[in-house]
């Protein structure tokens, strides 16, 4: 099964894919040109498309919105949407993860800083060269194949209520 996993905005596109064993296979960042958000969604909508077309993914992922209410959010939301109508047109039903989730599934920690993301990717590239964006791609990778949790650190089992 291939992986296509996205972190997204409205000036760059991360991607990495890989397999469900946990195998990255091809991973970019794609700079979008034009002065602002609105001149640069078409050309998102369209390398969205043609990254899902060059890979051919069984599942999509993507890091969905952390803020809200500042003016990217506005069109970081249409990029989000290209994701997600690419991925039904293919039959595919796209998968959410938090950026939370993806920094704790790459890191270890939930809030870790963009510096902290690109350092702990450095294993998993064989390659000296790749971007903050395809580190955060990683790790959204890994947080859908760990539901969010490291290798070092499982899920502990709640207790029934009255257990001991």
């Amino acid at each position: 099964m291939i992986i296509l996993a996205f972190d997204l905005s409205t000036t760059n596109i991360g991607w990495l894919a890989g397999t469900d064993e946990g195998f990255a296979i091809q991973h970019h960042t794609i700079v979008l040109q034009g002065k602002t958000a609105l001149d640069r969604l078409p050309s998102a909508s369209c390398y969205i498309e043609r990254i899902m077309h060059d890979i051919n993914p069984n599942t999509i992922v993507y890091e969905s919105q952390s803020g809200r209410g500042s003016p990217n959010s506005y069109w970081h939301s249409y990029v989000i949407g290209y994701v997600i109508l690419h991925s039904l047109n293919r039959g595919i039903v796209p998968v959410a993860i938090a950026p939370c989730a993806a920094k704790k599934a790459l890191t270890g920690k939930g809030t870790a800083t963009k510096d902290m993301m690109v350092d702990a990717a450095k294993p998993f590239f064989d390659e000296l060269s790749y971007t903050e964006h395809e580190a955060d791609a990683l790790g959204v990778f890994y947080a859908f194949l760990n539901k969010g949790n490291t290798p070092e650190k499982k899920p502990r089992r709640r207790k029934a209520k009255g257990a001991k």
